[in-house]
């Protein structure tokens, strides 16, 4: 009986030590004081088993607030807050419905603990929502496709059991956005119990409350609405909350959700001192509520964080994160752009050991150039024909939809939802004549099917035997499917296929209802952010962009593919496809920056968080960037490489050669010269002139944007002028493959003669710019350190800790690579087929002591030559300021 009642007890205190903590009515160890303090209750007048109740809770709780910090190390947060909320009761409502709905949904132990971790995390960083007066503001940056939505469900279902009443989602510009949100957070969270929950929308209607009577609370529900991002619905939201009195709105905290908040919720005005009147509307419904906290979730926060973090008196507050950045963790089931795209050099540089540095799932096909001008035409264009042209390429990419929705039949996926996407354009009469033709297309290869056409049965058997050798099943323990298995369920799988056309014009629109669903789906702006396509299998885009988050967003092929992670393509352009890898290093630069900065005890206001800068691509939406400064680059603990060439170009390579060999010439009889190791050829103590005027004639692909000169001497000069005698001599090695067997090059690096060459593919077989993913290894690092050389494999991270460590000089590396390098049998590598032999260069800093110091240098890139507005807010302008019962006069 003894353990029963104190059971009972602990949890009765856990509960006190929750609700006393979300009431921020002191530390836990006061709380835990207090409760000591209290009188014996009248159930039980056993002090020593209250007693043993209370210390039991009291660690429960401690041991789980040390777990959220442990957790929190994805967040740079505001240090003056403390943790308030170590997850959900025992008995929690809402939360267990919520995890029950998960594991129905098939998700693992695995999984569900993950989305509890991430959510409590979320959730403690928010501000505690028992105190009399707040306003907190913080950013979720997520991945696109990732499940955001999941996190969000997680998060409203724990705070419904905390102080928070008034749950405020706002959820992109679409109704279909909206709608989909609403049933999602409706089915998750349970919403039709009117014992917990006053729902003021519904997935049929947006806010429609009257806005000339005041809100009014039952303080025994929690309160949700999820509105789109509309000026007549947020006007209409904003007025009922100001005829609300004081008192209800100082009794009633509030937690907004802002989704997908760097679309329309940032200022995009152009001139800096005025408002657009999306963002006029938030910031001041922020400003009417005595107690709120605003969590924005994003897959590209680059417009979030280059918000005015500064107020001046009289002026709405923004919406800059000023409280904590948090970047979510992914499932191992996720696709992003990484497990896509492969990582560049960036892999090494975040500390990643080189066996986790990838090339990328082979599942990107290219567009050959000559398709473009007939898959994108111009209204003009457009205009003198009723027809579209189904391409080869665009041919083979329906094909091969075809025969992955009958393997996945084949696995007994049948009654699964499946989609193909095909986004080639922002035009609505291009979507019409595109469905048109796959429609025709689609009868055509109907009726050749049921004919038993041995031609194109043929056609199919090579098209499937090629790309499931391209992506191994087994990577995914999924069986492999063979070609005579899946040709029975062809017919079956073409008739249930629908072509549909998702834009402003649509009349029938996508619905993934209960019913199974197999469509191809073409949109423009619509289909490119937010919305999702479920069993998506097929992606043949050709959209341009020339900003980050627009380009990103339209990777709706990113998310969850759980039995057929070997069956999706995408087709699409090869300096697209260039641009995600880039962007994929930029993404995990930022993240990497987000736990350094933890680290480091930093807030949103002391550490604006930096994004690299991209030739060509501009960050965001020019007049998102009022406050943008030049951004700053630290080298500190970095090593770089080049890993792109401009194989082509005779001149550009030569020119590479010649500075290695002016270096080599100017290093020998001058300087030490010691072996490091069998192959290489090590020379200490260069001064720092030789290097950096190795460094102005050398050339570097204009792609490879760390590596520019201009700011790599600035780093170095502002180093000297600082006093870091490290930088004043340095080492210098030229690198030797490791086979006796490699060919020598063809001319003389300086007096080193003709030294023995590395192979280094290409991950590209044709272009003038060769991709040979990268240059160096760990073990490269070691070759100038002597007896000082750790043993073993200690991954990236600790070799430049290691070197740092042990106050190692920067040091220049040379890699001499064949012009063929041929890759032998590989299938995922082409022969480098360089105009002549290849000058390689990789380069390590050592570590300063203090990352915030002045080492940072302003990169100053060119103008980008851009639009004068965002492709994609041009073509959303209508649905900013449209009415929610107006009917869209455009496409997206």
């Amino acid at each position: 009986m003894s353990k029963v009642i104190s059971e009972h007890w602990i949890a009765h205190y856990h509960e006190r030590f929750q609700k006393e903590l979300s009431y921020a009515t002191g530390d836990l160890q006061a709380i835990r004081d207090n409760l000591l303090a209290e009188p014996p209750v009248e159930y039980s007048s056993d002090r020593d088993l209250l007693r043993e109740a209370i210390f039991k809770a009291y660690e429960d709780v401690r041991s789980q607030l040390n777990r959220v910090g442990y957790m929190q190390e994805s967040s740079v947060k505001n240090l003056h807050s403390h943790n308030w909320y170590a997850g959900p009761a025992k008995d929690a409502r809402v939360w267990n419905r919520l995890v029950q709905r998960l594991r129905s949904a098939g998700r693992t132990d695995e999984e569900i603990q993950d989305i509890d971790d991430q959510s409590t995390a979320v959730l403690s960083l928010t501000h505690t929502p028992g105190t009399s007066s707040f306003r907190s503001q913080g950013v979720v940056v997520g991945h696109v496709q990732s499940g955001k939505t999941g996190n969000i469900a997680a998060i409203l279902a724990k705070a419904s059991d905390t102080p928070y009443k008034f749950f405020l989602v706002l959820s992109g510009l679409t109704d279909a956005l909206r709608e989909q949100t609403q049933e999602r957070l409706e089915q998750d969270l349970g919403t039709d119990d009117a014992s917990v929950w006053h729902a003021w929308t519904s997935t049929d209607h947006d806010f429609a409350a009257s806005k000339n009577t005041p809100f009014q609370f039952d303080p025994s529900l929690v309160q949700l609405a999820v509105l789109k991002k509309n000026k007549f619905v947020l006007e209409r939201f904003l007025q009922k909350l100001k005829k609300t009195p004081v008192a209800t709105l100082r009794n009633t905290p509030f937690l907004i959700i802002d989704d997908e908040c760097d679309q329309a919720s940032v200022n995009s005005a152009r001139v800096s001192e005025e408002m657009t009147k999306l963002n006029e509307l938030i910031r001041s419904i922020l400003d009417v509520l005595p107690r709120v906290s605003y969590v924005g979730y994003t897959a590209t926060p680059y417009a979030n964080v280059l918000i005015n973090p500064h107020t001046e008196e009289g002026e709405l507050a923004d919406l800059y994160p000023r409280d904590f950045i948090y970047a979510l963790t992914p499932p191992a089931a996720y696709f992003g752009a990484e497990r896509l795209f492969g990582r560049e050099a960036i892999a090494g540089e975040l500390g990643d050991d080189e066996e986790d540095s990838f090339d990328g799932l082979d599942m990107i096909r290219v567009i050959p150039d000559e398709e473009l001008p007939v898959l994108r035409p111009s209204s003009r264009d457009i205009d003198l024909t009723e027809t579209y042209t189904i391409t080869r390429t665009l041919d083979r990419s329906l094909k091969y939809f075809l025969i992955a929705l009958a393997a996945r039949a084949v696995r007994g996926q049948a009654d699964r939802h499946s989609s193909m996407l095909i986004n080639t354009s922002h035009l609505v009469r291009v979507h019409f004549r595109i469905a048109k033709s796959v429609e025709n297309w689609l009868t055509s290869i109907r009726q050749r099917i049921r004919m038993g056409e041995s031609a194109l049965i043929a056609e199919l058997r090579a098209l499937w035997w090629d790309e499931a050798g391209r992506v191994d099943a087994g990577r995914f323990n999924l069986d492999e499917v063979g070609f005579e298995e899946l040709l029975p369920h062809l017919e079956t799988e073409l008739e249930s296929l629908e072509v549909i056309v998702e834009n402003g014009e649509s009349v029938q629109r996508i619905d993934f209802g209960d019913t199974p669903r197999k469509y191809v789906v073409i949109g423009g702006n619509v289909v490119s952010r937010g919305l999702t396509l479920e069993g998506l299998i097929v992606s043949f885009f050709l959209r341009t962009a020339n900003q980050y988050d627009t380009l990103m967003q339209m990777g709706r092929w990113f998310g969850y593919r759980q039995g057929y992670q070997d069956l999706p393509r995408i087709w699409m352009e090869e300096n697209v496809r260039s641009s995600f890898r880039s962007l994929a290093m930029v993404e995990a630069e930022i993240r990497s920056e987000i736990r350094i900065y933890h680290r480091k005890q930093l807030t949103p206001l002391q550490f604006a968080v930096r994004v690299r800068q991209l030739p060509g691509l501009l960050i965001t939406a020019r007049n998102k960037m009022h406050h943008a400064r030049r951004a700053q680059v630290s080298y500190a603990n970095r090593h770089l490489q080049t890993f792109r060439f401009a194989r082509s170009d005779l001149n550009w390579l030569q020119e590479n050669w010649d500075a290695g060999g002016r270096l080599i010439t100017a290093l020998e009889g001058s300087h030490h010269r010691t072996s490091g190791g069998a192959r290489n050829q090590v020379y200490s103590g260069v001064p720092v002139e030789l290097i950096i005027r190795f460094l102005q004639e050398y050339n570097v692909h204009e792609k490879l944007h760390d590596m520019a000169a201009e700011p790599m001497l600035a780093y170095i000069q502002s180093r000297m002028r600082q006093g870091d005698s490290r930088y004043s001599r340095w080492n210098v090695a030229v690198m030797g493959p490791g086979k006796p067997e490699a060919r020598l090059a063809d001319l003389p690096l300086g007096p080193l003669g003709k030294v023995p060459t590395f192979v280094r593919s290409s991950l590209n077989e044709t272009h003038d710019v060769a991709d040979i993913k990268a240059l160096m290894s760990v073990a490269d690092l070691k070759v100038d350190m002597g007896d000082k050389a750790p043993t073993g494999n200690i991954g990236w991270a600790g070799i430049r800790e290691h070197r740092s460590r042990h106050d190692m000089s920067p040091i220049i590396l040379l890699y001499p690579i064949d012009r063929t390098s041929d890759p032998g049998d590989s299938d995922r590598r082409y022969p480098l087929n360089a105009a002549m032999d290849v000058l390689g260069l990789g380069i390590w800093f050592p570590d300063v002591a203090d990352a915030r110091d002045a080492s940072y240098v302003s990169v100053d890139l060119p103008p980008i030559e851009h639009d004068e507005d965002d492709e994609y807010y041009a073509e959303m302008g209508e649905e900013l300021t449209r009415g929610p019962d107006e009917e869209a006069e455009s496409d997206d």
